[in-house]
């Protein structure tokens, strides 16, 4: 039985970690290391039935391989989390922090300061 070389074993947790990364949905920690192991061993066994010796040739068949499976297992994008828009100022309507101050202009129907002030920081970063 024939092995593949070193090489293209590296080529092919590249391009598998290439093509979990570049997926809509975002996997975290093992899950994300199983998928990239899934995909490192389904293209090397293709690689292995194929008989591609070379480095070129595995590169090229990766590379096809990898746009592949990232267009094809892509479902309709799911919003995770909504953060409202720093211009419409909808976020300081709550208090900021956990432990609000005590004349926090948010408990009274006002916006928060401590909230305008963080989004200005990071407007400005």
């Amino acid at each position: 039985m024939a092995k593949l070389s070193k090489i293209i074993k590296k080529l092919c947790k590249k391009h598998a970690r290439k093509a979990v990364r570049n997926k809509a949905t975002t996997l975290i920690g093992k899950a994300r290391k199983h998928k990239v192991k899934e995909l490192k061993q389904t293209w090397m066994a293709e690689l292995l039935t194929q008989g591609c010796d070379s480095t070129k040739a595995a590169r090229k068949y990766l590379k096809q391989a990898s746009r592949i499976s990232i267009a094809a297992n892509d479902p309709a994008p799911t919003i995770l989390c909504l953060t409202p828009a720093t211009s419409a100022r909808s976020f300081a309507l709550k208090p900021f922090k956990a432990s609000p101050c005590s004349g926090c202009a948010a408990r009274r129907g006002g916006l928060c300061q401590c909230a305008l002030k963080y989004a200005r920081r990071n407007k400005a970063s």
